[in-house]
């Protein structure tokens, strides 16, 4: 039976050295070393081998989510819950953090897709386009209909063949918007889905985890229901595509993996009720190796692979990690 394996562990600490909430999660550009956003106002730069603090540096915004932009070099962050923060901020990893205010109301996933930054505002029902190398506004506020846009789990996915983005909102629907054109292009609410947990890209395919059913929920790029997979799991939430396996993230703790047409494959209980956070494929290693923080004390960055894992076709596939690039988020697509 295939396995997953915790291999490394390290606790996560914020600019003052005390131990500090891990959220958002992503890698550099050469993937040797990890960016966490920690609750306590920290960007924190790990060296992936060791563990060791490579850098941190103090926000005025308590963080939440992790965004690598690998075309300026810069990581974003986004704040952590409540009303009337108006700030994202960027950081290259040594000079000072650059906050920009210029967005609405508790920004809530985020996105950089062809020079773009984009991020949901989830008190204002709208979406901000910024200009990735200078933080210049594009779009302050396009409207998205209905409330909380990017809402529950901050996901923005891209359809790079359509140039589409896709965002969930609370509980069933689905936003499309023309990226180029910065323009809501359609609303759809998927057949037989409760309310939406993660989301992704892959394949050519929608796919996102549905909270209330316990499902994996297929749709073609128009958002037409394929297939509903049932999960043995209670209520799935964060989802990533790590080229070869789908990594889910419930709410029990657990870590599930399943291939790439939704075939269960293995799951480990890492954590207490609640507790999870964010989960991101590794850039360098590859398919079958994601990295994840913790919620609750005492806080932490995991590394978990996935041991003899059974390919579509009938095949077992073992350590093949080495030379892919997926730049995966836990919320999708091409994030």
């Amino acid at each position: 039976m295939p396995s997953i394996s915790q291999l490394h562990t390290w606790t996560t600490v914020d600019y003052q050295n005390h131990p500090g909430q891990g959220k958002g999660i992503c890698f550099n550009g050469n993937g040797s070393s990890i960016f966490i956003a920690i609750s306590r106002a920290t960007l924190l730069q790990l060296a992936k081998a060791t563990g060791a603090v490579i850098t941190s540096n103090h926000t005025t915004i308590q963080c939440t989510e992790a965004l690598w932009d690998a075309i300026n070099s810069q990581f974003w962050t986004t704040p952590a819950g409540g009303g009337g923060v108006f700030t994202v901020a960027r950081w290259n990893g040594a000079a000072a953090v650059i906050n920009l205010p210029h967005t609405g109301q508790s920004s809530w996933g985020q996105i950089v897709v062809n020079g773009h930054y984009w991020t949901g505002n989830y008190f204002d029902g709208t979406m901000t386009e910024l200009d990735a190398a200078t933080g210049a506004v594009i779009i302050a506020a396009l409207n998205v209909p209905g409330a909380n846009p990017t809402d529950p789990t901050g996901t923005i996915a891209f359809d790079a063949v359509n140039q589409n983005l896709w965002l969930t909102n609370i509980p069933n629907k689905l936003t499309r918007i023309s990226e180029p054109f910065g323009a809501v292009t359609g609303t759809f609410f998927p057949a037989g889905v409760g309310s939406w947990g993660g989301f992704c890209i892959a394949n050519g395919f929608l796919w996102g985890t549905d909270n209330t059913n316990n499902t994996l929920v297929k749709m073609d790029l128009n958002a037409n229901v394929v297939q509903t997979i049932a999960l043995p799991v209670t209520a799935p939430r964060y989802i990533c595509f790590d080229g070869l396996w789908f990594w889910i993230w419930d709410d029990t703790g657990t870590v599930s993996a399943y291939n790439s047409i939704g075939s269960f494959q293995a799951q480990i209980s890492i954590t207490v009720a609640d507790a999870n956070q964010e989960i991101a494929n590794d850039p360098v290693e590859g398919p079958g190796l994601v990295w994840a923080t913790y919620g609750n004390n005492p806080y932490f960055v995991t590394q978990l692979q996935l041991i003899g894992g059974v390919l579509p076709g009938g095949g077992i596939v073992q350590g093949t990690h080495a030379g892919f690039w997926n730049a995966g988020h836990f919320g999708g697509g091409t994030k």
